[in-house]
């Protein structure tokens, strides 16, 4: 208690530089913290087997646009799938030009929206005129469009009466239901993917691999997550971008946390030359240094994870690029981060002190 209580008095009497160093610890937890629920929450979206939907495809899984289906598709999945298949709905998948951009249209069912395709509504109305369209956050990103901007797709002006969200590579699309643009396209088009959602308690991966034998090379069969990773590459760029988010916020850590303890005893080394005239032993000089790291990590890391928690509180869903995902801290992530500030800042404290504890007292004073 007596080395807490004149380690304490000894931060209280030089509270500027104490603040300082909390200040400068506190942010560095924080990045660290914000960091790691990046990471978690990237990794938060791998979805298993039975809970996906298949997508029936053309051959060019990279280009589907490039490609169409034969209507009997249609007919085929459901003979195929007999009652494990639930539904079996069609899209239409093209490039448009809109305005001055080459935007993505889907088109489907306008029933199968949020149910099927997972679109949510976030600002203004699903479509109910003729004319009417969605668009996603990432084309309103991109372009500038808002609910009731108008535009014309292949002579027609459309107007947006819908921002939706929605997930992976439909990030950023124009949403139509399927009536009008088989009306708008007079049917040439025809549609390039059809997505089979499996009846509960079906083997979703027995029931893949008889529609893809079924096909004979007449179409590709994908999980969702798979054809969205041959598309953009999202589960190799999720688990990079969760790899690098760790070792920066780990690496940052680390580093500045020891480094900032051992900047503050070099800085020191006259206090410790007059502590070590006044008869303390360096076993005791260092005890006393070693607390007083602790009780500046410990209100570091108190303020660093007070001011991660109210920035991820902002942050219930967050997009990065194509990535619409909600932050996710993990309790180990507290525990390593604590573990880090404490022995980082203690083995910086205890290097810078190791030489400085072990010199005469009036080499450390003429040092200085």
């Amino acid at each position: 208690m007596t080395v807490l209580r004149l380690a304490w008095r000894d931060l209280v009497s030089d509270r500027v530089r104490s603040t300082l160093h909390i200040a400068a610890i506190a942010p560095i937890v924080a990045a660290y913290l914000i960091l790691t629920a990046i990471a978690g929450g990237l990794r938060d979206q791998a979805v298993p087997a039975e809970a996906q939907h298949i997508v029936v495809v053309s051959p060019n899984a990279l280009d589907p646009a490039s490609g169409r289906l034969d209507p009997s598709v249609l007919t085929l999945v459901p003979q195929v799938g007999g009652p494990d298949v639930a539904s079996a709905t069609p899209m239409i998948f093209r490039p448009i030009r809109m305005a001055d951009r080459i935007v993505q249209l889907r088109a489907a069912p306008q029933d199968t929206w949020e149910p099927v395709h997972h679109l949510a509504l976030l600002a203004g109305s699903w479509p109910d005129q003729r004319d009417d369209i969605a668009i996603t956050e990432g084309v309103a990103i991109a372009a500038g469009w808002n609910v009731g901007t108008r535009g014309e797709i292949f002579g027609t002006t459309f107007t947006v009466s819908a921002l939706v969200r929605a997930p992976g590579t439909k990030f950023a699309s124009v949403w139509m239901p399927y009536a009008r643009a088989e009306e708008l396209f007079e049917g040439m088009s025809g549609f390039q993917m059809v997505t089979v959602v499996p009846a509960p308690g079906a083997d979703v991966a027995a029931l893949r691999d008889r529609l893809d034998a079924a096909g004979g090379g007449r179409f590709a069969v994908y999980f969702e997550s798979d054809l969205v990773a041959q598309q953009g590459a999202r589960g190799s760029a999720a688990d990079n971008l969760a790899a690098v988010s760790t070792v920066i916020g780990v690496a940052a850590l680390a580093f500045c946390g020891f480094n900032l303890a051992a900047l503050t005893l070099v800085e020191r080394r006259r206090d410790i030359g007059i502590a070590r005239v006044l008869g303390f032993a360096p076993r005791s000089i260092t005890g006393l240094a070693l607390t007083r790291g602790a009780i500046l990590a410990v209100a570091g890391f108190a303020l660093g994870g007070a001011a991660a928690l109210a920035v991820l509180a902002t942050a219930a869903s967050t997009t990065l690029r194509s990535f619409v995902f909600v932050p996710s801290l993990p309790a180990a992530a507290w525990l390593i981060g604590i573990t880090l500030t404490f022995g980082t800042g203690l083995a910086g404290t205890w290097l810078a002190l190791r030489r400085a504890a072990a010199s005469a007292a009036h080499t450390l004073l003429e040092e200085w």
